[in-house]
């Protein structure tokens, strides 16, 4: 579509990247994304999150609510939700990942 851009990532300690990290977090990711969008000098941008890096979208959205217009959340798996999030969502979070 004219006039977007798409850019994808590896994950810490995936593909190209190191593997000598101090912290994997989705919180920790979620700062790789907020910190590559300012090195592509993009102030906003919608971002896409599957698994494990949904956690990461939601962070990113928790910690620049300005500058992530926009989350696509595919197959999430949130494991460490953001603080302040609605109580029954954390009750659908723990049915649903509490494991049988």
């Amino acid at each position: 579509m004219a006039g977007y851009r798409v850019v994808t990532v590896y994950l810490r300690g995936h593909g190209g990247s190191r593997t000598q990290w101090d912290d994997y977090s989705e919180h920790a990711v979620g700062q790789d994304v907020l910190a590559l969008m300012t090195h592509l000098g993009r102030d906003k941008a919608i971002i896409i999150g599957n698994s494990f890096t949904a956690g990461a979208v939601m962070w990113a959205a928790n910690d620049a609510p300005a500058r992530v217009t926009g989350a696509v959340l595919i197959g999430p798996v949130l494991c460490n939700p953001p603080n302040g999030i609605p109580w029954y969502i954390t009750v659908v979070l723990s049915v649903g990942l509490g494991g049988p």
